[in-house]
């Protein structure tokens, strides 16, 4: 991932501040969702990027609709799209 797409990075935030809300450590949110605790970091920080499975798993455990999380981000759709097109 680059620096341009990092700077593009709403997920990680949104993430962190509704496992506050929940009371949840990324590592019970990365179980509940079926990843490592450390891929579960690496979307946090940017640095992976989840399918759309994983994102779905997200949304659902954090009660909000998949647009909401992703906030329609062009750059993250279209990432998600070229995760699940190669894997």
């Amino acid at each position: 991932m680059t620096a341009k797409q990092k700077e593009k990075n709403i997920i990680g935030p949104i993430i962190k501040k509704k496992l506050k809300e929940k009371h949840l450590s990324e590592k019970e949110f990365a179980q509940l969702c079926n990843v490592t605790p450390i891929t579960m970091t690496r979307y946090i920080n940017g640095d992976r990027v989840p399918n759309y499975h994983v994102v779905r798993k997200m949304a659902y455990h954090l009660n909000m609709p998949v647009d909401t999380l992703l906030d329609m981000d062009s750059i993250i759709i279209e990432q998600l799209v070229d995760v699940n097109v190669q894997g």
